[in-house]
């Protein structure tokens, strides 16, 4: 069985994340189906899925050009696009947050989005939020091939608040992972947003990065008891029913198009 998770974040200007949780409903028969045409292998996990096309790792989060946005100046939209993208690359790409060391996740932010993250990460009755800002791995759990891979776009436009500069990024992050004998393609489309001040105006310790919010991510191919836990894992499929009414198809998963949508499968942690 196939299986999403949805995370609907709500857009946090002052530094700290209000995540609710919703998960998905089962994609079945339609997945199983387009599922017979893919021909991933050992050696590429990749291959005859959409992903074969994505580009590997950061490479697959490609900046715009920075152009004057409201009361900012094209350097200071560059500056903007290049520290989004380093947090993009640190919480979702890095080998070392796969891992569980969430230091390169902290390093691209403010004290006070560091310290809120930090704060997350102690409390184990929101293990669940902390898959927003860190993809980690459950124990056991590594890549089978070299890097995960991403499809998406990234904007920007001025923010509601005045002063202010929203970078949107809306990717598809597919992960190649291994347990023991078993390997899925753990998919997860995010739909984020992160707001900027502009240089010099920001409130004392908002510095940079100063609130991450968006539509939320939707999880496909995973382990509930890991995803309980904060962290991810392959899920093992369980077989397959119809599919419930306007529900994606398999390849739709890859598409950044695709609607963010879930309601709850895993139940209570």
């Amino acid at each position: 069985m196939v299986r999403r998770i949805l995370l609907a974040v709500t857009v946090v200007l002052v530094a700290a994340f209000c995540v609710g949780v919703l998960f998905g409903l089962p994609l079945l028969h339609r997945i199983r189906d387009d599922r017979n045409a893919a021909s991933p292998t050992a050696a590429d996990p990749f291959a005859g899925t959409p992903a074969a096309s994505f580009a590997a790792g950061a490479d697959g989060l490609v900046l715009p050009a920075a152009a004057d946005t409201g009361s900012f100046t094209a350097a200071e939209v560059e500056t903007a696009l290049q520290q989004a993208k380093k947090l993009l690359v640190a919480a979702y790409l890095d080998p070392r947050v796969f891992g569980g060391d969430l230091g390169p996740v902290y390093a691209t932010m403010n004290n006070g989005l560091r310290q809120s993250i930090q704060e997350t990460a102690a409390d184990p009755s929101k293990n669940d939020e902390i898959l927003f800002p860190a993809a980690r791995f459950a124990p056991g759990v590594t890549l089978a091939a070299p890097d995960a891979r991403a499809k998406g776009s990234i904007t920007y436009a001025p923010g509601e608040k005045p002063g202010t500069l929203v970078v949107t990024a809306n990717h598809v992050y597919v992960y190649p992972l291994r347990r023991d004998s078993f390997r899925a393609l753990l998919t997860v489309h995010r739909d984020l947003d992160i707001t900027f001040y502009r240089p010099g105006t920001a409130p004392a310790g908002r510095d940079g990065i100063s609130g991450i919010g968006g539509r939320g991510a939707l999880y496909w191919d995973f382990d509930c008891e890991a995803m309980k836990k904060g962290l991810l894992a392959p899920g093992r499929p369980l077989g397959y029913a119809d599919t419930e009414p306007g529900q994606p198809a398999y390849h739709e998963r890859f598409d950044p198009a695709t609607a963010i949508v879930g309601k709850d499968i895993c139940g209570p942690g």
